[in-house]
């Protein structure tokens, strides 16, 4: 939780070292058991998914890796809202094969939810 208020706190101040706390979050290990934490860290980097200036590169490539193991998590439904608001904030940053994947990722996850 340390890194969590940390990364909330100093957000405006972070910058480029928001890259090397994603790339640590990032990481496939324990995903699934960590990820309230990495929840938490994630919220702080971007504003509550409002700004992925420094991630916009590295974020389809989490998303794609991240979303499938988590579907039964208790959090999903909050990460979900978040890579929406992702989309809905950052359009203008993500290239457009970017933000067809972001998009499309999310609808197929919910569309397996719902089942």
């Amino acid at each position: 939780m340390f890194v969590a208020c940390l990364a909330k706190g100093q957000f405006d101040q972070l910058g480029h070292c928001s890259l090397l706390f994603f790339n640590v979050i990032t990481q496939p290990e324990h995903l699934v058991e960590d990820f309230s934490e990495r929840m938490a860290v994630l919220c702080g980097l971007t504003n509550h998914g409002r700004v992925i200036t420094f991630i916009e590169r590295d974020l389809n490539h989490f998303i794609r890796t991240s979303l499938p193991p988590l579907r039964s998590h208790d959090q999903f439904i909050k990460f979900l809202h978040i890579l929406i608001k992702m989309a809905q904030y950052n359009a203008t940053y993500l290239d457009d094969a970017s933000r067809h994947e972001l998009v499309k990722t999310c609808a197929v996850v919910c569309h397996r939810q719902d089942r």
